[in-house]
């Protein structure tokens, strides 16, 4: 069972530059926990894709890069 899903959307000048599916680029993230409490990660900063995968396998999170 996870606590919740992170969420990991890329920036979209990553988008603008052909950055796909790298895992240094740089995107905003966060968390809907298991009870629907929502927050940013980071303060709402990027991060890159690896940290939110890092992030997600610590806390025990679902990951979505779909967003």
């Amino acid at each position: 069972m996870t606590r919740g899903t992170l969420y990991w959307r890329r920036d979209s000048r990553q988008l603008l530059l052909g950055r796909i599916d790298r895992p240094h680029e740089a995107g905003l993230a966060w968390v809907i926990e298991a009870d629907g409490t929502k927050r940013k990660v980071n303060g709402g900063a990027s991060i890159t894709r690896t940290e939110a995968e890092r992030l997600a396998t610590a806390g025990e999170y679902t990951l979505d890069t779909e967003a």
